[in-house]
């Protein structure tokens, strides 16, 4: 069932899937947002924004380098938003055509 809190999620996916797809992978980061290494410890996600930056340009051999489990977590998003995408009452279906 569509919810409000589910349209937040699947803004909040979308502007961040599209916002990594705007970026330049190669590119430095300007801002580090990683709580763990605000406070000094080993990070398990560590480069994954870039990796998926790196994927969402097509550049599968860095994006993996980067973060080995990258693939899956782009999967992981795009299913989920697919997931909680509304339904079309009359069928069911959440196509988007």
């Amino acid at each position: 069932m569509f919810t409000l809190k589910n349209s937040g999620e699947i803004v909040f996916w979308i502007v961040a899937l599209v916002t990594l797809a705007c970026t330049d992978p190669a590119a430095p980061p300007t801002l580090d947002l990683c709580l763990f290494k605000w406070i000094g410890l080993e990070c398990p996600g560590c480069g994954m924004g870039h990796a998926l930056a790196s994927l969402l340009h097509g550049d599968v051999v860095a994006a993996i380098d980067t973060h080995p489990l990258s693939p899956f977590a782009l999967l992981a998003i795009s299913s989920r938003v697919v997931r909680i995408w509304p339904r079309n009452p009359a069928t069911g279906s959440n196509r988007l055509i």
